[in-house]
């Protein structure tokens, strides 16, 4: 969420409903990216006002969209 909030900051909102906001998750376990997306809330992440937020991975099996959901 840290991360959401930061890039949040960065972009006007108009700015952000068109952005598609990636997220590093490449040193991530894919073991723990469940549990991670579990822990986010999609309210705030919805909040952040970006058209889409992705956990990107190695593989599309570890790449998971966080908002919308």
């Amino acid at each position: 969420m840290r991360a959401i909030d930061a890039k949040a900051k960065k972009y006007a909102p108009i700015e952000k409903r068109k952005l598609l906001l990636a997220l590093d998750a490449l040193e991530a376990p894919g073991h723990a990216l469940e549990a991670v997306v579990q822990r986010i809330d999609p309210e705030r992440t919805a909040s952040g006002g970006f058209r889409e937020i992705w956990l990107v991975g190695l593989t599309p099996d570890l790449c998971v969209r966080l908002h919308p959901r």
